[in-house]
């Protein structure tokens, strides 16, 4: 049976920050490749934020649509906001563009399809303030329609706060945190960071929450910040209950971890990168079952994996048994079953807070 990471070297440590002014700039880093239809969106919610000492640095990576006019009609409208405009390279290489001409102390991540609650970056900063040694700040997002209409529970449910470093060594480099547009880091952080690894084409915001973690303090803003929109174009956008987009996330996970590796190895060496592993990461093996869940039994093998081979690197119990049941169950039902344990809803955590501590008297002292 896999053994979770106990033995990892911890020479981990925050990096000291230095005081905050007492109003900082913030640098919004919006990295745009034809979501012409949503920029209006996105940049009027920093117009009506409630702290005004902000600048918006919009990288447009060689839109087709009418992106780039709609950016200069709001730059003519507002000197806060400028456009960068470059070849179509990727999201690393447009987040890379805005970051180099960013002036801000602070650096906050903004998705072109996304929005900004009015409060945002006023919340965050009161938040960085009471916590002077945390370099990233996180809120959980609220999934949106492509209309604007919410459409489940917010992203995530709750937010890993603290100095993370050595437990998330353990999972494997996995730590609770929302998407891009939830975050927001120090320039000390950020220039330990950037530039972003050109090769990355998805989950940019995993890259950069995971690794910062390794080096800093996180704090937590409890209520939602800014909605998320999932639609038709965005990467992340299809249901988590689609087997493709889990496939996905499996190999983003395999990509970026090599690439946390290198960057441990040069921040703390290469014994505290060989603590890395994937074996450790949860969420890595729980998508697994999730996949052959939701194809059913039929496809066999996960990446070669049988199902207890996987089963055997979730270390919660509860959710162990969950998975070992949801994958014996025959199509639609294992799809169902799956469907309804990745989703997010009152009936399923009012289940969970039941049978979670039920399971736990149950199983006490049986199993290894």
């Amino acid at each position: 049976m896999s053994q979770q990471n106990s033995r990892a070297p911890l020479p981990l440590r925050p990096v000291d920050l230095s005081p905050l002014a007492d109003r900082p700039l913030f640098s919004v880093l919006i990295p745009n490749y034809n979501y012409a239809e949503f920029l209006p969106m996105a940049l009027q919610s920093l117009l009506d934020q409630t702290y005004s000492n902000f600048e918006a640095i919009v990288c447009d990576d060689g839109s087709t649509d009418s992106s780039r006019l709609i950016i200069q009609r709001y730059a003519r409208k507002d000197q806060r906001i400028r456009l960068i405009a470059k070849e179509n390279g990727g999201v690393a290489s447009a987040l890379n563009a805005a970051y180099t001409n960013a002036a801000g102390e602070l650096i906050a991540f903004l998705d072109a399809d996304d929005e900004f609650k009015p409060q945002k970056l006023e919340r965050v900063l009161v938040e960085l303030k009471a916590n002077p040694r945390s370099g990233l700040c996180a809120h959980p997002v609220r999934p949106v329609s492509q209309a604007g209409r919410p459409v489940g529970a917010q992203f995530p449910s709750g937010i890993d706060a603290g100095w993370l470093g050595p437990a998330s060594l353990r999972r494997g480099g996995y730590t609770s945190l929302p998407q891009a547009s939830g975050l927001c880091i120090r320039r000390e952080i950020a220039a330990m960071l950037f530039p972003l690894p050109h090769q990355l084409k998805r989950l940019l915001d995993y890259y950069i929450c995971q690794n910062a973690i390794f080096f800093t303090e996180v704090c937590a803003v409890p209520e939602v910040l800014a909605d998320y929109r999932l639609h038709g174009l965005n990467i992340t956008g299809l249901s988590r209950t689609d087997d493709h987009v889990l496939e996905r996330f499996v190999e983003d996970v395999e990509q970026i971890l090599p690439l946390q590796k290198e960057f441990l190895a040069n921040l703390y060496g290469a014994e505290v990168a060989a603590a890395l592993r994937l074996d450790d990461h949860p969420w890595y093996w729980v998508n697994l079952l999730a996949i052959r869940a939701l194809r059913g039994r039929r496809k066999g093998a996960i990446r070669s994996f049988s199902v207890e081979e996987i089963a055997r690197h979730i270390p919660n119990r509860f959710e162990n048994c969950i998975w070992r049941f949801l994958v014996l169950l025959p199509r639609p039902f294992s799809r169902r079953a799956c469907c309804f344990w990745l989703g997010s809803s009152p009936i399923k955590r009012a289940m969970g807070a039941v049978a979670r501590p039920v399971f736990s008297r149950l199983t006490a002292g049986t199993w290894r």
